[in-house]
């Protein structure tokens, strides 16, 4: 079985292979034969000596770090079907979905760090729009002027970036806030 496999190169394989018909260097190795010294020797596949481990104890420290690297890659596998289950679940119960929660670019996780909440009156501001027909009854609702109600509600919209009352509502949902 070629060693390949298992994650050596070729030329790491070369030289293990004639460390082990040689039972170690015969004469000094050159500069290329040195750095692959090295990195088999920082795989745990030489002694200290420079004299290649057996066989089998070779197999069985390549198969581990193989086995440690799959289980890195599955790991990350499983948080993806984590996800997707979580997401799947969100979209059955007709909750807002997010992949940005899940899958967080540095962007998007820097745009959230400084994203600024809603203050406490805006939020009642948006609640009130939800809950009432009009600015006047909403207004009154909250204690404050009409003029005053559309004030928040300008300065909610500006703040969620919405175009529209009604987008401004559907993304302080969406967030979470309402």
């Amino acid at each position: 079985m070629a060693l390949n496999r298992l994650g050596l190169t070729a030329e790491q394989e070369r030289i293990y292979r004639r460390l082990l018909r040689e039972h170690g260097l015969d004469e000094a190795p050159t500069p290329a034969e040195r750095a692959v010294l090295a990195e088999l020797r920082a795989l745990g596949l030489l002694h200290d000596d420079l004299t290649p481990k057996s066989p089998a104890a070779a197999v069985e420290i390549l198969m581990h770090r193989r086995l440690a690297e799959a289980q890195r890659q599955l790991a990350g596998l499983s948080a993806a079907w984590d996800a997707l289950r979580e997401l799947d679940a969100e979209h059955r119960t007709g909750n807002p979905v997010s992949p940005v929660e899940f899958l967080p670019t540095p962007a998007d996780s820097a745009r959230r760090i400084h994203e600024r909440p809603l203050s406490a009156t805006e939020l009642r501001v948006l609640q009130a729009l939800t809950c009432h027909d009009t600015d006047e009854t909403a207004a009154r609702s909250m204690n404050v002027s009409v003029r005053k109600f559309r004030a928040h509600v300008a300065s909610a919209m500006d703040r969620l970036g919405a175009r529209t009352r009604f987008q401004a509502a559907l993304l302080a949902k969406e967030k979470g806030w309402l």
